[in-house]
Formats: structure tokens, sequence, C-alpha cells
């Protein structure tokens, strides 16, 4: 379902004399924010100018008529750079850990290079070109889901509908035990179906363990 812009209702004609020359630039700018592309179509942060038509358009799905100022697209496009940085130092900080996973020294240097190690001087030599993949960032989003859903675990609780442990019912009834008669005992079991049974064999079976321990 797709919210549409809400364009003001002005019932005075006179009213509707003077504000029509301003309602006509925000029907033809529709198609405009209709046609800006998305952070996940371009992969990349989106400029000032995409960014306040994203900004625009969401203000006019709720009725707000007024613009948006600098400051705020400021302030959103910070928010967005700190973000992918965290993700990013969180992928190098991943990436630098698994190649030095089975070093002797837990303290990893920013260089890859042991402090405790020999202090020998060595001829000066470029530093390899590390560069990131997909599995690099799969792996960090593993380990760290927060830095895309923050209150993921929080939001979920409520619909794992767990329960305190003096919530629970204690009650619980175990259906009458079969009696089975002596002929049917001395017959040999099928051994394809051996280890198959019902229910309410189960539910005994887990009663004489418990009741025995």
């Amino acid at each position: 379902m797709h919210c549409f812009p809400k364009y003001p209702l002005i019932q005075d004609k006179e009213q509707q004399k003077l504000q029509v020359n301003n309602l006509v630039p925000l029907a033809t700018r529709r198609g405009e924010w209709n046609n800006t592309p998305l952070s996940t179509q371009t992969y990349e942060i989106p400029d000032y100018e995409d960014l306040s038509r994203h900004v625009l358009m969401t203000m006019r799905e709720y009725g707000l008529t007024g613009g948006a100022s600098i400051p705020a697209l400021e302030m959103i496009i910070l928010g967005l750079e700190t973000h992918l940085r965290n993700i990013v130092e969180s992928a190098i900080d991943v990436a630098r850990y698994r190649k030095h996973k089975y070093s002797a020294n837990d303290i990893v240097s920013a260089i890859g290079i042991d402090p405790d190690g020999p202090k020998e001087t060595t001829p000066e030599t470029p530093m390899p070109q590390v560069t990131l993949h997909i599995e690099d960032l799969f792996n960090t989003l593993e380990m760290y889901p927060h830095l895309i859903e923050p209150c993921g675990s929080k939001l979920r609780l409520p619909s794992i509908t767990l329960e305190n442990d003096d919530m629970i019912d204690t009650k619980y009834e175990l259906p009458p035990r079969e009696q089975n008669d002596e002929e049917e005992i001395k017959e040999e079991p099928d051994k394809r179906t051996a280890h198959l049974g019902t229910t309410d064999e189960l539910k005994w079976v887990l009663h004489d363990l418990i009741t025995t321990t």
C-alpha cells in the first residue's frame, strides 16, 4: 500500500485563487519524489538533494506542508555516516582478528605486528592491501547484529510469550497406562516399528524418568 502526498484543501474560493500557484508545484514535484532512487538502489548515502526529496515526500505523506531546514538534513546525514562508519570499523576489527586468530598474543596491534616479538630493525616494506569482502561483513553482522537492529532482541521478547517460573501451570495429567496382555508381551515386536510409540507412551516414559531420579 503506497501513501500519497496530502495536499492542503482550501474551502474558501478567494483563497483558492491566491493559492493555486502554490498547489501546482506540489503536484509536479510528486513525480520527482517518486523517481528519486533509494539508498538500497544506489548503494550510497544520499546527498542533500535526494535526502531533501525523501524527507519532503515523507512529510507530505503525513500531511505536513512545510519545508525541511538544512540543519535537520545535516543531522540526518551525520547520523547515516556515523552508522556506516561503525559498521565498517567493526568489519575491519573482525577481519583483523580472524587474520591473527591463532596468535599467541592477546593484543592485536593496529598494523598487525606482535608487540612482544623481536625488535630487530627490518627494511621498510609496503603494507599489504587488505580488501573487505562480503564474507567479512556477513561475519560482522552475525557477531554484532545490534549494528543494524539495535533493539531487535528487546522487541522480539514479548512475541516469544515467555512466562515466569511462578506463572507456569504445574498441573499435569497423565493418561491411563495401557495394560498389555501376557500373550501380547510374548510376541516378538516388529523391529521396523520397535522404536515408535504414541504420545501417551512418551509421557509415561518421561514421568518414570523424572520420578525415579
